[in-house]
């Protein structure tokens, strides 16, 4: 099973939210941040905005933004 990836910023105010809640459940999350260029042009090219946070769980074939949807799946699937 892989990690989920999870697009952050130091920038970003809904970012912590979902570090947090990954943390306090013991999920363990591969963080990458935008803030980094190479990292953000990797964003765009996924994602087609560099908006963050944007999960992306290849073990259950799915993208999305927007941080309470986040949580919500990463409830649902990995606590």
């Amino acid at each position: 099973m892989k990690n989920p990836i999870v697009y952050i910023s130091a920038h970003c105010p809904y970012c912590p939210k979902v570090q947090n809640f990954a943390s306090e459940n013991n999920i363990e999350v591969e963080y990458k941040n935008r803030d980094d260029s190479a990292i953000r042009d990797e964003l765009i090219d996924i994602a087609w905005k560099a908006q963050v946070p944007f999960l992306i769980d290849a073990n259950q074939d799915l993208q999305m933004h927007e941080s309470d949807d986040i949580i919500t799946h990463l409830r649902k699937h990995y606590t």
